[in-house]
């Protein structure tokens, strides 16, 4: 099976969505195309993660 890429308006509405507040949508824009997806949320998700939940939220 192959992967389909997010696009970056697609990560950040996800990461919306599993409440991560993003005050300005241009600058995590910029971070997310001069960073990867991969390492910078999933490589330091785990520190921010609701404990309490059972889908991947943040508090």
């Amino acid at each position: 099976m192959e992967k389909i890429f997010k696009t970056i308006d697609e990560q950040i509405q996800l990461l919306q969505s599993r409440n991560l507040h993003i005050e300005d949508k241009e600058i995590a824009k910029e971070i997310l195309l001069n960073n990867n997806y991969y390492y910078l949320i999933n490589g330091y998700k785990d520190l921010f993660l609701d404990k309490k939940s059972k889908t991947e939220t943040f508090p």
